[in-house]
C-alpha cells in the first residue's frame, strides 16, 4: 500500500525535476503537473465509479481494479513523459478511490477511521521511502559511474597525448 500509494506522490514531487533535467521549459513542466492533477481528479472519481459498475455487472472484485492501476502504475520512458503523468495521475487517483472501499469489505467498518488514517499515512511515507532511498540511491550511483566514466576518458585522452609525443625514426 504504502509503495503503491507514495509513488504517485513520489512522482509529482519530483516530476519539476525530472522536465527539468530532460530540458523542458518552466511552461511545459508545470503542463506536466497539470495533467497529473487533473488525471488523478479523474482517476479518484472513474476509479470508484468503474469498480462499482463492473462489480454489479460482471462480478469482478476492487482489489482486480487496484492491481490494474498499480501494474499501469510503473515508470514510462522519458520520450512519453505526457502520457506517464496522465497515467501515474489515473493509477494514483484510482488508488484513492479504492483503497478505502478495500479495506472496509476486509476489514469492516467499525474501525473505518484508524483504517482511513493508515491509507491516508501509506503515501507519505511511501513517498519519503521512494524519494529519499530510492531515487537518491540511484542518483548516488548515477554520479558515482559519471565521475568513474570521466576518469576513464581523462586517462584516454592522457595515453592519447603520450602517443602522440612519440616520435617515431623514419
Amino acid at each position: 500500500m504504502a509503495c503503491g500509494m507514495g509513488s504517485g506522490l513520489a512522482t509529482v514531487n519530483n516530476i519539476s525535476q525530472i522536465g527539468g533535467s530532460l530540458g523542458y521549459t518552466s511552461i511545459e513542466t508545470s503542463t506536466l503537473v497539470s495533467l497529473w492533477s487533473i488525471w488523478n481528479f479523474l482517476g479518484r472519481f472513474g476509479g470508484g465509479y468503474m469498480s462499482d459498475y463492473f462489480l454489479r455487472s460482471r462480478g469482478l472484485t476492487r482489489p482486480l481494479f487496484m492491481s490494474i492501476a498499480l501494474a499501469y502504475h510503473e515508470p514510462r520512458p522519458c520520450s512519453a513523459l505526457y502520457i506517464g503523468s496522465i497515467l501515474v495521475g489515473i493509477c494514483y487517483g484510482s488508488q484513492w478511490s479504492l483503497m478505502p472501499i478495500i479495506t472496509s469489505e476486509i476489514f469492516g467498518i467499525r474501525h473505518m477511521g484508524t483504517i482511513f488514517n493508515t491509507i491516508s499515512i501509506a503515501s507519505p511515507v511511501g513517498s519519503y521511502i521512494l524519494s529519499v532511498w530510492v531515487v537518491d540511491a540511484q542518483a548516488t550511483l548515477i554520479g558515482e559511474m559519471e565521475n568513474l566514466l570521466d576518469m576513464a576518458e581523462m586517462l584516454v585522452v592522457e595515453k592519447e597525448e603520450r602517443v602522440t609525443r612519440l616520435e617515431f625514426p623514419v
